[in-house]
């Protein structure tokens, strides 16, 4: 019998993702890459994101696009991501 999800659950809250700069590639060949949940295929089209620690991962078009909005080229952004 599976317990109920009461029992193993906190309530739920509402959070806010942080604003945090990221950087991405828009990948123009298929290949694979390895990431913190293994060996990923990244298609053409997708974005290759660098993560704040440094790991990268892909992302489809549609959830970037809906996700994340150009920031720019200012130097303080580019100071911001080399940290």
């Amino acid at each position: 019998m599976k317990p109920k999800k009461e029992q193993y659950l906190s309530e739920p809250k509402r959070y806010i993702k942080k604003p945090i700069v990221i950087i991405a590639r828009k990948v123009l060949k298929r290949h694979f890459i390895p990431t913190l949940e293994g060996t990923m295929v990244v298609n053409v089209g997708d974005y290759l994101i660098t993560g704040v620690e440094g790991d990268e991962y892909p992302c489809k078009p549609q959830i970037f696009k809906n996700t994340y909005r150009y920031a720019g080229r200012g130097e303080w952004i580019l100071k911001r991501c080399k940290k």
